[in-house]
Protein backbone atom coordinates (compact mmCIF):
# COMPACT_ATOMS: atom_id res chain seq x y z
CA UNK A 1 0.00 0.00 0.00
CA UNK A 2 0.98 3.65 -1.06
CA UNK A 3 0.77 6.13 1.76
CA UNK A 4 0.31 9.75 0.35
CA UNK A 5 0.46 12.82 3.40
CA UNK A 6 -0.95 16.09 2.62
CA UNK A 7 -2.51 19.29 4.05
CA UNK A 8 -5.26 20.27 4.10
CA UNK A 9 -5.16 23.62 6.18
CA UNK A 10 -6.65 25.03 9.85
CA UNK A 11 -10.10 24.80 9.61
CA UNK A 12 -11.35 22.15 7.33
CA UNK A 13 -15.01 20.39 7.37
CA UNK A 14 -16.10 17.35 6.07
CA UNK A 15 -16.94 19.30 2.65
CA UNK A 16 -12.87 18.95 2.28
CA UNK A 17 -12.42 15.41 2.32
CA UNK A 18 -14.44 14.72 -0.70
CA UNK A 19 -12.22 13.29 -2.51
CA UNK A 20 -8.75 11.08 -2.46
CA UNK A 21 -10.07 8.48 -0.36
CA UNK A 22 -9.42 6.77 1.80
CA UNK A 23 -8.38 9.34 4.30
CA UNK A 24 -7.24 9.73 7.51
CA UNK A 25 -7.01 13.24 8.75
CA UNK A 26 -5.84 14.32 12.04
CA UNK A 27 -7.89 17.65 12.95
CA UNK A 28 -7.12 20.30 15.79
CA UNK A 29 -9.19 21.14 18.61
CA UNK A 30 -10.39 24.32 17.26
CA UNK A 31 -12.12 22.32 14.28
CA UNK A 32 -14.55 21.01 17.11
CA UNK A 33 -15.36 17.59 18.62
CA UNK A 34 -16.40 16.56 15.28
CA UNK A 35 -13.60 13.83 15.25
CA UNK A 36 -14.20 12.58 18.51
CA UNK A 37 -17.98 11.19 17.53
CA UNK A 38 -17.60 7.40 17.07
CA UNK A 39 -16.59 6.55 13.20
CA UNK A 40 -16.46 2.98 12.00
CA UNK A 41 -13.19 1.50 10.04
CA UNK A 42 -15.48 0.72 7.75
CA UNK A 43 -16.03 4.14 6.46
CA UNK A 44 -13.34 6.08 3.49
CA UNK A 45 -12.89 8.67 6.11
CA UNK A 46 -11.46 8.68 9.48
CA UNK A 47 -10.90 12.04 11.61
CA UNK A 48 -8.84 11.82 14.85
CA UNK A 49 -8.47 14.86 17.18
CA UNK A 50 -4.58 15.26 17.68
CA UNK A 51 -2.88 18.71 18.38
CA UNK A 52 0.72 18.64 18.25
CA UNK A 53 0.75 21.48 21.20
CA UNK A 54 0.07 19.04 23.66
CA UNK A 55 2.95 19.11 25.29
CA UNK A 56 2.97 22.25 25.54
CA UNK A 57 -0.40 23.16 26.69
CA UNK A 58 -1.53 20.20 29.63
CA UNK A 59 0.30 18.52 32.31
CA UNK A 60 2.36 15.51 32.09
CA UNK A 61 0.24 13.36 34.43
CA UNK A 62 -2.82 13.22 31.62
CA UNK A 63 -0.93 10.61 29.85
CA UNK A 64 -1.64 7.98 31.83
CA UNK A 65 -5.57 8.58 31.68
CA UNK A 66 -5.28 8.71 27.91
CA UNK A 67 -3.39 5.50 27.80
CA UNK A 68 -6.19 3.25 29.71
CA UNK A 69 -9.81 2.84 27.92
CA UNK A 70 -11.69 4.62 25.33
CA UNK A 71 -14.39 6.23 28.06
CA UNK A 72 -11.27 7.46 30.13
CA UNK A 73 -9.71 8.81 26.77
CA UNK A 74 -12.86 10.72 26.03
CA UNK A 75 -13.05 12.23 29.32
CA UNK A 76 -9.09 13.40 29.27
CA UNK A 77 -9.10 14.61 26.06
CA UNK A 78 -12.37 16.69 26.64
CA UNK A 79 -10.71 17.57 29.80
CA UNK A 80 -7.39 18.73 28.32
CA UNK A 81 -9.72 20.51 25.51
CA UNK A 82 -11.50 22.72 28.11
CA UNK A 83 -8.45 23.42 30.20
CA UNK A 84 -6.19 24.23 27.91
CA UNK A 85 -7.57 27.30 26.74
CA UNK A 86 -5.65 29.52 30.31
CA UNK A 87 -2.19 29.46 27.54
CA UNK A 88 -4.32 30.65 24.84
CA UNK A 89 -4.08 27.48 22.54
CA UNK A 90 -7.09 24.87 22.58
CA UNK A 91 -5.93 21.51 22.50
CA UNK A 92 -6.57 17.85 22.30
CA UNK A 93 -3.61 14.82 22.53
CA UNK A 94 -4.10 11.66 20.67
CA UNK A 95 -5.58 8.76 22.64
CA UNK A 96 -5.23 5.56 23.04
CA UNK A 97 -8.51 5.02 21.56
CA UNK A 98 -7.09 6.75 18.02
CA UNK A 99 -4.24 4.62 17.62
CA UNK A 100 -6.88 1.77 18.14
CA UNK A 101 -8.85 3.25 15.57
CA UNK A 102 -6.36 4.13 13.14
CA UNK A 103 -4.94 0.64 13.38
CA UNK A 104 -8.48 -0.75 12.77
CA UNK A 105 -8.46 1.83 9.79
CA UNK A 106 -5.24 0.58 8.08
CA UNK A 107 -6.48 -2.88 8.65
CA UNK A 108 -9.72 -2.91 6.77
CA UNK A 109 -8.68 -1.15 4.03
CA UNK A 110 -5.49 -3.29 3.98
CA UNK A 111 -8.03 -6.66 3.90
CA UNK A 112 -9.92 -4.28 0.96
CA UNK A 113 -6.84 -4.17 -1.05
CA UNK A 114 -6.48 -0.73 -1.06
CA UNK A 115 -3.93 0.57 -3.18
CA UNK A 116 -2.95 4.45 -1.45
CA UNK A 117 -4.01 5.36 1.92
CA UNK A 118 -3.73 9.50 2.42
CA UNK A 119 -3.10 10.80 5.60
CA UNK A 120 -3.89 14.82 6.18
CA UNK A 121 -3.04 17.48 8.60
CA UNK A 122 -3.16 21.00 8.98
CA UNK A 123 -0.03 21.76 7.48
CA UNK A 124 0.93 18.23 6.47
CA UNK A 125 4.27 17.80 8.05
CA UNK A 126 4.11 16.42 11.67
CA UNK A 127 0.94 14.28 12.35
CA UNK A 128 0.55 13.13 9.04
CA UNK A 129 4.02 12.08 8.07
CA UNK A 130 4.99 10.37 11.63
CA UNK A 131 1.29 8.41 10.73
CA UNK A 132 2.72 7.57 7.54
CA UNK A 133 5.90 6.20 8.54
CA UNK A 134 4.65 4.28 11.18
CA UNK A 135 1.99 2.59 8.72
CA UNK A 136 4.71 2.23 5.75
CA UNK A 137 6.67 0.32 8.21
CA UNK A 138 4.04 -2.01 9.29
CA UNK A 139 2.84 -2.54 6.04
CA UNK A 140 6.14 -3.62 4.71
CA UNK A 141 6.57 -5.83 7.97
CA UNK A 142 9.61 -3.72 9.67
CA UNK A 143 9.22 -2.62 13.14
CA UNK A 144 7.64 0.73 13.56
CA UNK A 145 9.99 3.54 14.02
CA UNK A 146 10.15 5.32 17.33
CA UNK A 147 9.75 9.17 16.99
CA UNK A 148 11.24 11.18 19.47
CA UNK A 149 10.24 14.71 18.24
CA UNK A 150 8.59 16.13 20.87
CA UNK A 151 5.47 17.37 18.89
CA UNK A 152 5.05 13.83 17.64
CA UNK A 153 5.84 11.77 20.63
CA UNK A 154 2.51 10.68 21.91
CA UNK A 155 1.40 10.64 18.04
CA UNK A 156 4.08 7.76 17.95
CA UNK A 157 3.15 5.94 21.12
CA UNK A 158 -0.14 5.98 20.94
CA UNK A 159 -0.21 4.33 17.18
CA UNK A 160 2.98 1.85 19.14
CA UNK A 161 0.66 0.97 21.92
CA UNK A 162 -2.27 0.53 19.77
CA UNK A 163 -0.13 -2.08 17.28
CA UNK A 164 1.05 -3.90 20.24
CA UNK A 165 -2.07 -4.68 21.11
CA UNK A 166 -3.19 -5.82 17.45
CA UNK A 167 0.00 -8.04 17.37
CA UNK A 168 -1.13 -9.49 20.98
CA UNK A 169 -4.35 -10.43 19.62
CA UNK A 170 -3.41 -11.83 16.68
CA UNK A 171 -0.74 -14.24 18.83
CA UNK A 172 -3.45 -16.07 20.71
CA UNK A 173 -5.45 -16.74 17.77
Amino acid sequence: MKFVTEKHGNNPDKGNFDADFPRIAFLNATCGWTAMQPQSPHRNLLMVMADDLVRKTIFHGLTGLLERNDMLSFQGKKWAWENSTKTGFRSAPMCLADGRRIIEFYLEHKQRGTKVLTVSCEYGKSRSVTTANFLQAVDQGLSPPADTDAPNEHISRQLRMAWDEHLKRQSRV
